[in-house]
């Protein structure tokens, strides 16, 4: 069990993270644990933690796109571009969700 939560608690420690610097590490380390527990899983794997795995790495992926819009934001693009660049990043989202089966 101890291997399993392991990437959990990564997780929320990256999530929580309020430090902009220490964050990009902590979603980095985060990112790097749920990927290896995947490749650790055998064809009797827990689905219910395999859905789990799943959804941390949508809520990882949201945080890296809120993360560089939030720089962009800063960078003083207009709302009109930091919005097309928004969609831009959903759509490909949703492609890479459809093409994995999510």
């Amino acid at each position: 069990m101890q291997t399993t939560c392991a990437w959990a608690i990564v997780f929320h420690d990256a999530i929580h993270e309020a430090d902009p610097i220490v964050a990009e590490v902590k979603i980095r380390r985060a990112e790097a644990a749920i990927f290896s527990r995947i490749q650790g899983f055998s064809a009797t794997a827990n689905s219910s933690e395999e859905q789990a795995l799943f959804h941390a790495l949508a809520t990882i992926r949201s945080l890296k796109s809120l993360r560089r819009l939030s720089r962009v934001i800063l960078q003083g693009v207009s709302y009109a571009e930091v919005s097309t660049k928004l969609r831009q990043v959903n759509t490909r989202n949703l492609n890479l969700d459809v093409a994995v089966g999510a």
